[in-house]
């Protein structure tokens, strides 16, 4: 059943998020314009259409639609998750400093070589941390176990609720990491990250927030993008 509400925003301007609100929310329905959404056809959905350009960070994007949708000025500072301090307040005091690896994500273009994970971790053998290698499905383990082998100060995590892998970056000295989900939660955690780039633009979609340095490979192809390039933003 539809419940009733004073506003209703879609944040994701597609046909298919128009359509769920319209069914499932009653009340002003609120969402970007035709030439601003990212399906134009959303736009016919809406009561109010308001215009939010395009070449800013979807963040920001979201943050401009909101003020507008409910009436008030958006803030000029940068937006705080406000998490990080719940997940910082939780940790346990851990004996060895670590920093994690998040070498996982869906699309096939977004994957950094494993051999260039091997050859990054060999580069960080020499500062007395330890890496952490999450996993969320059976060939990101497969492929953690891969990168982990023959080196002695490399954590294959077990398999955890995202909470938990919430708690394991809060916790690292930095992250690095491949354009995934993931690398948003260690932004909205506040944990320096590096973050590795190839088709995607880190200037509209990329990590939102302090610490977040984008490490872009050349001609948008990561097997372009070497480890010693990416060991340099660490230090």
């Amino acid at each position: 059943c539809a419940y009733q509400y004073d506003a209703v925003i879609d944040a994701q301007g597609l046909v298919k998020s128009a359509v769920l609100v319209t069914r499932l929310a009653h009340g002003i329905k609120h969402g970007m314009d035709w030439s601003t959404a990212r399906e134009p056809l959303a736009s016919l959905f809406y009561n109010r259409k308001h215009h939010i350009a395009k070449q800013q960070h979807a963040v920001e994007r979201t943050r401009e639609l909101f003020a507008k949708s409910l009436g008030y000025d958006k803030p000029q500072s940068q937006g705080d998750y406000a998490i990080a301090k719940h997940f910082l307040h939780c940790q346990q005091a851990v004996s060895d400093p670590y920093a994690v690896f998040l070498h996982a994500t869906t699309r096939d273009d977004k994957h950094w070589p494993e051999a260039n994970w091997r050859e990054l971790i060999g580069m960080v053998g020499n500062t007395g941390l330890r890496i952490k290698l999450p996993w969320g499905a059976p060939h990101e383990e497969a492929r953690a176990k891969r990168l982990a082998e023959g080196f002695d100060y490399v954590d294959v995590l077990p398999r955890m609720s995202l909470e938990e892998v919430a708690r394991v970056l809060a916790g690292a000295k930095f992250v690095v990491s491949v354009d995934t989900g993931l690398s948003h939660l260690t932004a909205a955690l506040d944990r320096p990250n590096i973050t590795l780039y190839g088709p995607t633009d880190p200037g509209l979609i990329g990590g939102y927030g302090k610490n977040q340095m984008a490490c872009c490979s050349p001609e948008q192809n990561l097997a372009n993008l070497d480890a010693t390039s990416v060991f340099g933003k660490i230090h």
